[in-house]
């Protein structure tokens, strides 16, 4: 049996490129385990190594100086009867591991996640840590700058148009939550207010949106 990893691009936050290939031999979770503590770790979120100093092959991005070009590690998929793809085996593959822990010499260094970074990393994996990683950030245009990435992964949610709730979780939010509730959560944490995300103008028109979703709540509106 042989094995299928995958690891992938690393780019200022943003995952660029899956890339996937067979070793051979089996690639035990003790294996995995002993590569993942060669990995390198200091001041990133993610596990950073350089395939081509593995003897896995990857493209790195052309600008390796800022801090580019290395990679997450996202380890062994599955096993599989299909033919290497790369000429290693798993045992020769830790060994390569091992001998860069501590010392990968690759061109740059990783990148530090900055929290708008971070926020994107987090709707990718797990939008729940959206909102804890919000209230770290300290300069307001950076907070803006994170919660405008978190409204346009909003506006990818589908809403019941007859109840305007959400049908699908968002952040902290369950499903079938009311769409204006999200709307206040937004409003609390954008400088300029939520009708700057709704419209796009840069209008501080908090009042406004508040005094709108009061008048919306009074009885017998239908609105």
């Amino acid at each position: 049996m042989n094995t299928i990893i995958e690891y992938l691009s690393y780019n200022t936050g943003c995952r660029v490129k899956h890339y996937k290939c067979v070793i051979s031999g089996n690639l035990t979770a003790e294996m995995e385990q002993s590569i993942r503590d060669c990995l390198y770790e200091s001041g990133v979120v993610v596990d950073g190594f350089v395939p081509g100093l593995v003897g896995l092959p990857a493209t790195s991005p052309s600008d390796s100086s800022s801090g580019l070009g290395w990679f997450e590690w996202q380890g062994a998929v599955m096993l599989t009867y299909k033919e290497p793809t790369v000429n290693i085996a798993a045992e020769q593959l830790v060994a390569n591991f091992m001998s860069r822990k501590g010392s990968w010499g690759g061109k740059g260094t990783p990148v530090p996640h900055t929290p708008l970074e971070q926020v994107k990393q987090a709707l990718y994996l797990d939008s729940q840590e959206v909102p804890g990683i919000l209230d770290t950030i300290q300069a307001p245009s950076e907070k803006d700058a994170a919660v405008l990435e978190v409204w346009n992964a909003f506006a990818d949610i589908p809403m019941d148009p007859e109840t305007e709730e959400m049908e699908e979780s968002f952040l902290h939010f369950p499903a079938r939550t009311g769409r204006e509730t999200i709307w206040h959560w937004f409003d609390s944490n954008y400088s300029k207010g939520v009708h700057a995300l709704l419209y796009g103008d840069g209008v501080d028109r908090t009042e406004e949106i508040a005094r709108t979703c009061a008048e919306s709540k009074r009885p017998g509106d239908n609105q």
